[in-house]
C-alpha cells in the first residue's frame, strides 16, 4: 500500500520523540462485510481477527453501535453483549434512510435514538419496544445538521458531519440544538465517508475515511480532545481495512512489548567500497507492524541510517545511505569486535528493540 507506506514514514521522527502514550482505549468495530474486530486507539493497524457477530437475523449486519446495542441494516435493533459478541434482537424495527447511520442510548438502555444522514431521527422505548419520530437536529442557525452522532457522559449529544472540519456539541440536553467547533483538520476534505463517533472519557473518537479514493478502501480513528479541540490520528497509523461502526469497550493497559526482529539476510562482510556507494542491502522481518532504522555503528556510536516501514507483520528491505569519509574512517580503523550493523525497530506504540549484528569491515 504505498499511499499507507508513504504516510506512516512521515511519522518516524514524530513517533520516536513522542512521549509514553495514555493508557490505551479498547474498541468494538465492525467492518464493511459485517465482521467485528477489536483493537485500540494506540495501534489501530493492529485488529483483532475478524468475527461472526452471533445472533443476527439471516442475512443482516450490523451498521451502528452503542454500548450495549446495535443496529442492523435491516432496521432492527437489537440488544448487544459485546464481550461475547452475541447479538438478541428487540421487536424494534425501521426502514432505515440513508447511508451513515447512528445509535445512542442512555447508561440504563431504557431509552436509545436512531439517526442517519438523510436525517432521519427515530426515539426508541427500549422497555416498550416502541418508536416515535424525533425533531432531527439543528445547527447554531437553525440549519438541520445530518451528523454522526454519539452521547456525552452528561447526556449532551455530539455529531460530526462528513466534510464539515468541526465538532457540534449539544446546548443542553435534549435541546437537539447544536454547537459548532471548529477544529483544525488538515484534510482538504473534513471527515470522508463512511464516518461514525464514539466517546470515551475526555475524547471523541470520530471513524472516518480518506480524501483520496484508496485500493482496497481504509479507515482512520481521529482523536478529538473534548475540551481543547486538539485532533490527533490523521497521520496515522491507519486501519488496513474499512470499518463502519465503532463503540469503546474501556480501558486496557498499555502496550509496551517491543516488537521482534529477525534478521532474513544480511552481510557478514562489508566493503568500505560499498558503504561509500550505499549499495548494501539488508532484509529483516517484524512480528509486527513496524518502523525500521538500520544503519553501521562502531561500538555504541551509530553512523547515519536509513528507515522503512509496513503497516503489518512482514518482510522489509533496507539499503544502507551512502557513508561519508569521517564514518568510513571511523569503520576503518576500528577493532573488528566494534563494528556492527546496528537494527532498530519501533512498533506504533512507540515501544523499542535494537539489535546488533556484527560485521566485518574490508576495503
Amino acid at each position: 500500500m504505498p499511499r499507507l507506506a508513504l504516510l506512516l514514514l512521515t511519522l518516524v521522527t514524530a513517533l520516536v520523540a513522542a512521549a509514553p502514550a495514555q493508557a490505551a482505549e479498547s474498541f468494538l468495530g465492525v467492518l464493511a462485510d459485517g465482521r467485528a474486530v477489536t483493537f485500540t486507539n494506540q495501534t489501530t493497524n493492529k485488529t483483532s481477527s475478524p468475527r461472526r457477530i452471533a445472533g443476527l437475523e439471516p442475512g443482516d449486519r450490523v451498521v451502528a453501535l452503542t454500548s450495549g446495542l446495535a443496529l442492523g441494516r435491516s432496521g432492527r435493533l437489537y440488544r448487544l453483549r459485546a464481550d461475547l459478541l452475541r447479538a438478541t434482537p428487540t421487536r424494534v424495527q425501521i426502514p432505515l434512510e440513508g447511508a451513515n447511520h447512528s445509535v445512542i442510548a442512555d447508561p440504563e438502555l431504557i431509552r436509545a435514538r436512531i439517526f442517519s444522514d438523510s436525517g432521519q431521527d427515530v426515539y426508541v422505548d427500549l422497555v416498550a419496544e416502541t418508536t416515535t419520530p424525533g425533531p432531527g437536529l439543528r445547527g447554531p442557525a437553525g440549519e438541520p445538521l445530518r451528523a454522526s452522532v454519539a452521547r456525552l457522559r452528561d447526556g449532551r449529544l455530539a455529531a460530526i458531519v462528513p466534510g464539515r472540519p468541526a465538532l457540534y456539541v449539544e446546548t443542553a440536553p435534549g435541546t437537539n440544538v447544536m454547537n459548532e467547533r471548529r477544529l483544525d483538520l488538515r484534510d482538504r476534505v473534513a471527515f470522508p465517508n463512511p464516518v461514525a463517533l464514539g466517546i470515551a472519557g475526555d475524547f471523541a473518537y470520530a471513524l472516518t475515511g480518506f480524501p483520496e479514493e484508496l485500493t482496497p478502501p481504509q479507515s482512520r480513528l481521529l482523536r478529538i480532545n473534548l475540551t481543547s479541540g486538539r485532533v490527533d490520528g490523521e497521520g496515522g497509523p491507519y486501519f488496513l481495512r474499512q470499518l463502519v461502526a465503532i463503540v469503546p469497550t474501556g480501558t486496557v493497559p498499555d502496550d509496551t512489548t517491543a516488537p521482534r526482529l529477525r534478521v532474513v539476510s544480511s552481510p557478514s562482510t562489508v566493503s568500505l567500497r560499498e558503504l561509500r556507494a550505499g549499495t548494501v542491502r539488508v532484509r529483516v522481518r517484524c512480528s509486527e507492524g513496524c518502523y525500521v532504522y538500520a544503519g553501521t555503528a562502531v561500538g555504541g556510536r551509530s553512523n547515519s541510517s536509513v528507515s522503512a516501514t509496513r503497516a503489518t507483520a512482514g518482510t522489509l528491505t533496507l539499503r544502507l545511505g551512502r557513508h561519508t569519509p569521517r564514518e568510513l574512517r571511523l569503520l576503518r580503523i576500528a577493532p573488528r569486535k566494534r563494528t556492527f550493523l546496528r537494527l532498530s525497530v519501533y512498533d506504533f506504540a512507540n515501544n523499542r528493540r535494537v539489535v546488533n549484528k556484527r560485521v566485518r569491515i574490508v576495503r
